[in-house]
């Protein structure tokens, strides 16, 4: 199991080991037209929901700084 990595952590590996398991609808859009309605502007918030997992945690390495 990969732990949180910190900011001044560099992690190198086989990227293709990685599995991104995307839930829910995919992707999830805002649009919100009032909060910076002052401004004139409009905030949009995009999420997507996905969990993450490694095949072979072999493969990958961290550095710490």
């Amino acid at each position: 199991m990969m732990e949180e990595s910190p900011s001044a952590t560099t992690v190198f590996g086989d990227f293709s080991q990685v599995i991104l398991a995307e839930f829910g609808s995919g992707v999830d859009v805002v649009v919100d037209p009032y909060s910076l309605a002052l401004t004139e502007l409009i905030r949009v918030h995009v999420a997507r929901l996905v969990d993450v997992g490694v095949h072979h945690d072999a493969v990958f390495c961290k550095i710490t700084a």
